[in-house]
């Protein structure tokens, strides 16, 4: 049987302060949305604690930044289609989640992952073909017809507008499937 959210949000709100600086929640019957400043502290730690203290599970999402409202709104939506297939008591960052858990890569996904990259071609030639040299920022560079520099700088931009670095094997992959 399902618990409302709002019987614990006081105690999970006052776990939670300890650790990161809450700007401001949202309740509703199950879910509870907290935004708040980047935290050094661990989340997990909190989460397992929190878990054992009323003996409830969790899923909790902590991502990067999001622009507006909508950007968010689009990302619970996702989020919250995922949500069956996940383990609980565990912490998901960033949206690494929505690309392994989701079997279509659809167009809200791309928009979500991609930001302001949705539609820039050159960047995904960039990606595809810097993946496809096995990661190796000198062949691909020579592939480009572009100096390995500017190469790297282009994926650190990437990497810091998205929140994937390519040059991980994981994020190149997950990313691969939206750029091929």
């Amino acid at each position: 049987m399902k618990t409302k959210i709002n019987e614990y949000s006081n105690i999970i709100i006052e776990i939670f302060s300890q650790a990161i600086d809450i700007d401001n929640y949202l309740i509703n019957d199950y879910n509870m949305i907290i935004f708040f400043n980047y935290s050094t502290g661990g989340i997990k730690e909190l989460v397992e604690s929190l878990a054992s203290d009323i003996y409830s599970k969790f899923l909790v999402y902590e991502s990067i930044n999001y622009k507006n409202k909508e950007e968010l709104e689009q990302a619970l939506k996702i989020f919250l289609k995922v949500k069956d297939k996940l383990a609980y008591n565990k912490v998901y960052l960033d949206n690494k989640i929505f690309l392994s858990e989701i079997s279509e890569v659809t167009e809200d996904v791309k928009k979500l992952v991609l930001s302001e990259y949705y539609k820039d071609k050159e960047m995904y030639k960039t990606i595809k073909i810097f993946l496809e040299n096995n990661q190796n920022a000198s062949n691909a560079s020579k592939e480009l017809f572009l100096h390995r520099n500017t190469l790297n700088q282009r994926l650190d931009k990437f990497q810091v507008i998205t929140g994937f670095n390519v040059k991980n094997f994981i994020d190149g992959y997950l990313i691969y499937q939206i750029v091929k």
